[in-house]
């Protein structure tokens, strides 16, 4: 069965990368239409975006006046009608074999959701590491490697553990698109989305599978130098909290402050490495505050996660230089692969 499915790219000054965008998506084997939001960009993006609907029917513009991507994927949500809906941003691309493998595991499962994975890339290496992905998906597909959380709960605690609550990495049916709450956020925004979807689904499948590539652009939001905005993902973590304040489970409720830590440490390395120290101490704080919370949650069985965020609270610096030095590591593996 062949999906109708919507993809939402919200684009801003985005016209050096705008065609290979659309183009990754407009390959794909699938029923889909492209919603191109035009956040008031001021670069020749708009004229492109327009350009491209001339083209192809299944390509449709909005153009707004500027709001941030949070609000441009919820206008392009709203418009669209199609009974599946994923989204994209403007800079990244998607693997040629990314909506059958999502098509092929929602056929097979009948979920809410279909989530696959992402792998990073430099862009003098795009056609390298799509090349990878295909031969490694094929591979993947082959043994089916997949995973149904049944339950709300399970879900849940899927979203958190992850540590990939990215929106961009969804596939989702639109009738679970219903009280999402939007806020003006530059940093978080997707993974805030992310979340209710998850609340609002009954059923979820993950795979292995590569769906999403993120292209490193130094001129992105996530490169550019440390400023207090990145606290948006504080603000997201937040909401997110205060939702499951009456949650009784013990294990969501872990997962949760997992997410939470780890997203702070990795702050506070992006902190030092982009010019923020003036933001660490306040950086250090706010992990020592979420830390408390999460250990006032332990049971009393000792385990490897809390000897890691207690070794970051007592050796910070230490615990920085190896995560950095692995990260690094990871990135050369991935360049080596591609």
């Amino acid at each position: 069965m062949i999906f109708d499915i919507s993809c939402i790219i919200p684009i801003y000054n985005s016209y050096k990368t705008l065609l290979r965008c659309v183009l990754s998506v407009y390959t794909q084997k699938a029923n889909k239409t492209i919603i191109l939001i035009d956040d008031g960009a001021y670069d020749q993006s708009g004229k492109e975006c327009d350009k491209l609907s001339m083209v192809a029917d299944s390509i449709l513009v909005l153009h707004k006046f500027n709001e941030g991507v949070a609000y441009a994927r919820r206008d392009g949500f709203e418009l669209a009608n199609s009974e599946w809906l994923t989204c994209l941003d403007a800079d990244d691309m998607l693997p040629s074999s990314a909506y059958r493998i999502l098509q092929t595991i929602a056929n097979k499962t009948n979920v809410d959701i279909v989530k696959g994975c992402s792998l990073m890339c430099s862009e003098d290496s795009i056609q390298k590491t799509l090349e990878w992905i295909e031969y490694a998906n094929l591979k993947k597909m082959y043994i089916e490697e997949f995973q149904i959380q049944k339950n709300k709960n399970d879900i849940q605690k899927s979203f958190f553990r992850s540590k990939q609550g990215f929106l961009v990495l969804y596939m989702f049916n639109k009738r679970i698109y219903k009280d999402i709450v939007t806020l003006d956020l530059r940093y978080g925004e997707d993974t805030l989305i992310a979340y209710q979807l998850c609340e609002n689904a009954s059923t979820m499948a993950t795979c292995e599978s590569t769906t999403y590539l993120n292209i490193v652009n130094n001129q992105s939001a996530t490169k550019q130098k440390y400023t207090r905005r990145r606290f948006d993902n504080f603000v997201a973590m937040d909401f997110i909290v205060d939702r499951l304040a009456y949650c009784t489970s013990y294990a969501i409720k872990k997962s949760i402050y997992y997410y939470y830590l780890n997203m702070i440490i990795f702050n506070i390395r992006d902190a030092i490495a982009l010019d923020g120290q003036v933001y660490v101490r306040e950086l250090w704080m706010k992990y020592r505050l979420v830390f408390l919370k999460y250990m006032s949650l332990r049971s009393k069985v000792f385990s490897i996660d809390t000897l890691r965020f207690t070794s970051f609270l007592l050796f910070p610096k230490l615990y920085i230089t190896i995560l950095s030095q692995r990260m690094s590591m990871a990135t050369d593996r991935n360049s080596k692969h591609a």
